[in-house]
């Protein structure tokens, strides 16, 4: 979640101090007074900023690397690739594709963290950004951003308007917000990152509550993700049952509600992995009883 280094930042603000917050937010907040200052009196500053910024933070560097090495973006690694190959060959089309990439990749957020297709499609960019931030991957600046600004070069861009500005400047400030919009891949918030996350601590060691916490997302985990945990399943099945069954015994654990109907099929033989999930979790959807998955699957991540 964006937030200022340097303090709160109260809305509503102007065009130019919105840029220059969204964009350079690693700046303090004396140099961003600064900044606001020179571009107030030179329109061309805020490019240079930009050009200095991506230099000197290597923002190609990574947002090639958040591309080459996430796997929650495998599926679209080919199509981001291209894009940033247009950066330095072809500024005008890097930002006809890097607008229409950002726009994806926060809808591959919402989906993520559940949001339905019919309900993404009939929303604007502005609309997805507010689920975002409903959500807290994004904050009330980014909504700001992409409610009012985004749109406006946007739309210009796509309806041929200042077709023939100087793009490589235009280009730097595409960059950034392509850089930022990449970088919330990497967000904890994530179902698919929490997913992996939770996995790889499972493939180190085996733990109890992680195993809960694997058989409570067993039916939503991503696709790409099955194999892994069907192989921890087969690894750790008869430790998660032993493991209940001195839990049940104790009386002690917090998730002693999850697993009430279980203690008496203990000694049944249960025969597949929906039988086990049915009767560790029997009582979830109960009002009394009622647990939130992904929340409790972040609470079990280390």
């Amino acid at each position: 979640m964006w937030r200022p280094t340097y303090g709160t930042i109260l809305p509503p603000l102007d065009e130019t101090t919105i840029l220059l917050y969204k964009k350079f937010s690693n700046k303090t907040f004396g140099e961003l007074r600064m900044l606001i200052r020179e571009c107030e009196s030179n329109q061309n500053k805020i490019y240079e900023i930009a050009e200095e910024y991506i230099k000197k933070e290597k923002i190609e560097q990574k947002v090639n690397s958040i591309i080459d090495e996430t796997s929650f973006l495998s599926e679209i690694r080919n199509s981001l690739r291209k894009t940033m190959e247009y950066y330095s060959r072809d500024p005008y089309v890097f930002c006809l594709l890097a607008i229409s990439q950002i726009e994806g990749l926060f809808y591959l957020y919402c989906k993520d963290m559940g949001c339905e297709d019919k309900q993404l499609l009939s929303k604007t960019i502005s609309g997805k950004v507010a689920l975002l931030r409903e959500r807290k991957m994004l904050d009330w600046l980014d909504e700001d951003y992409y409610t009012i600004y985004f749109p406006i070069f946007r739309n210009r861009l796509m309806h041929g308007i200042k077709i023939n500005d100087e793009w490589e400047k235009k280009a730097c400030l595409i960059l950034i917000d392509f850089y930022d919009a990449l970088f919330l891949s990497q967000s904890k918030r994530l179902r698919f990152n929490m997913q992996e996350s939770l996995m790889s601590e499972l493939n180190e060691n085996y733990f109890y509550r992680g195993m809960v916490a694997l058989y409570a997302i067993y039916d939503d985990v991503h696709p790409r993700l099955i194999k892994s945990r069907d192989l921890i399943v087969e690894k750790y099945r008869s430790n998660l049952i032993k493991d209940i069954e001195e839990e049940i015994k104790k009386g002690k654990t917090d998730l002693l509600y999850c697993l009430k109907g279980f203690a008496g099929s203990l000694s049944l033989k249960i025969k597949s992995e929906k039988e086990l999930r049915v009767k560790m979790f029997q009582n979830m959807k109960m009002p009394k009883n009622k647990i939130e998955k992904w929340t409790f699957l972040a609470e079990c991540i280390v």
